[in-house]
């Protein structure tokens, strides 16, 4: 037996997301604020869909365990984390060429 597909066009319908939480004015404590404060067409861009470059670079960050941003808050956010290593190229380091 398959698992029924469920699709949902707006980020706080999905059942299991805090985002319609979040937009309600009830308190959980559970529920972190986060680390900024979200501005005031969040939700609009919460259900902006991705586009394809925004997809890979979400896959990427996944598979190599790195934080997803821009470049330079990458590369903060892997020194504050101890995640330097997932912003390197993956496997040995080329050698110089001779000349």
């Amino acid at each position: 037996m398959r698992a029924k597909t469920l699709k949902v066009r707006k980020a706080q319908r999905w059942p299991w997301s805090s985002v319609g939480l979040k937009q309600s004015n009830v308190e959980y404590p559970e529920l972190d604020p986060g680390p900024v404060q979200r501005g005031k067409h969040w939700l609009d861009w919460v259900n902006e869909p991705q586009t394809e470059d925004e997809l890979k670079a979400l896959r990427q960050s996944v598979n190599r365990q790195r934080p997803y941003g821009s470049f330079d808050w990458q590369s903060s956010a892997a020194v504050e984390l101890g995640l330097e290593h997932a912003l390197r190229s993956r496997g040995r380091p080329r050698k110089a060429e001779k000349k």
